[in-house]
């Protein structure tokens, strides 16, 4: 039996550890977290229709269950002046599911449990050497070998710095408060205040809470905005006179990072280990699943033929590399229109239903990964 390790037990990690075990490998799970900090992430849940569509291929459709069904984006300029995209109707669609991580990942890790797949928390990986298979050295001395290695383990992990992979970074001039407040009466869609350096957000994620984002100047610190200032700068950049009860508040500087390469030899990179998005247009955990389709595309491939392990990274890049560039392209297109005034293509969207439809299914994800890998 083939030997996978996964390091990171987040939901890429974890997706494709169940995959590989219902297709027949011998998989260990290594989280440098214990499970309880897992759980207390904050991260969104806004799927695309394509990922859906991947998990039900995968049969893990069922552990994410959707709690609310985003059907437009509106954009609000500082003036007050309102552009509505109708993603269900323009796309034929219901819309984008939304199914917050933690329960996502909660379930994950339960059918693993169930599965009685070997999930190592608390556990840090300190090297990965690659002879002739590649093996992970854990912080207590122990080595596990393996035919290959998967990092899952984000943008700060063990793999990416023990691999030390060539990509491209991009940091950008804004920063933001990320908080969590009750969602905003009868909207079931994504707002974003947008221009003059007053760009705002409001997400859905269940029916009782939403993610809220709030451009801040560079040099503020979350100190300077209490939970009353950010509320009143949430209603006035997003046109809405909601009571907002915030429970969460923490700062974010977004940077984007495209990968030119995936792996070395038996060892490969999905999700944040591989690469990094702003979150506009919730496209981070959707880059990561089809990271995860294609990798359970090429381990099909490797068990039914006689191909080394070796051979799968340049297989691998070939399905990812320019598929991650067009995420990333679409994800820097919505940041000109929110944070960098680019009023044409705000207002194309308003003026030209061709432009409204196609951003629309971009941002829906009505594209057939499936078909497309």
């Amino acid at each position: 039996m083939k030997k996978i390790v996964v390091i990171g037990a987040g939901p890429a990690g974890c997706t494709l550890a169940n995959w590989c075990h219902d297709a027949g490998f011998d998989v260990t799970v290594l989280e440098r977290a214990d499970e309880n900090q897992i759980y207390a992430r904050d991260k969104a849940g806004l799927f695309k229709a394509s990922s859906f569509r991947i998990l039900d291929e995968l049969g893990l459709a069922s552990c994410a269950p959707a709690k609310k069904m985003v059907t437009m984006t509106r954009f609000i300029s500082p003036a007050g002046e309102s552009i509505t995209v109708p993603l269900a109707e323009l796309t034929e669609t219901q819309g984008r599911p939304v199914c917050p991580q933690t329960i996502f990942n909660q379930n994950l890790i339960n059918r693993l449990r169930q599965k009685k797949v070997v999930m190592r928390f608390a556990t840090e990986v300190m090297a990965i050497k690659q002879e002739k298979n590649p093996s992970v050295v854990l912080a207590n001395g122990e080595t596990i070998e393996a035919d290959i290695v998967v990092g899952c383990d984000g943008n700060r992990g063990a793999t990416r710095a023990a691999l030390r992979l060539e990509s491209e970074r991009h940091d950008l001039a804004y920063k933001w408060l990320v908080m969590t407040a009750n969602p905003l009466a009868g909207v079931d869609g994504v707002i974003y205040g947008v221009g003059g350096n007053k760009f705002a957000c409001h997400s859905p994620r269940t029916a009782t809470e939403s993610r809220y984002y709030l451009q801040i100047d560079q040099d503020d610190t979350i100190d300077e905005w209490d939970d009353k200032k950010c509320s009143i700068e949430l209603k006035n950049r997003l046109g809405v006179n909601d009571s907002l009860r915030l429970t969460a508040k923490r700062e974010m500087l977004l940077h984007y990072r495209t990968p030119l390469q995936l792996g070395d030899r038996s060892v490969m990179l999905a999700g944040d280990a591989a690469h990094i998005v702003a979150p506009l247009g919730g496209q981070g955990m959707n880059m990561a699943l089809e990271d995860i389709y294609a990798l359970s595309k090429l381990f099909t491939f490797y068990l039914a033929s006689d191909i080394e392990a070796d051979e799968l990274v340049p297989m691998y890049e070939k399905m990812r590399l320019s598929k991650i560039r067009l995420s990333i392209s679409f994800s820097r297109k919505l940041l000109a229109m929110t944070h960098e005034g680019d009023g044409y293509a705000l207002q194309a969207l308003a003026d030209d239903r061709t432009a409204a439809t196609q951003f629309a299914h971009s941002y829906v994800g009505t594209e057939d990964v499936i078909e497309a890998l």
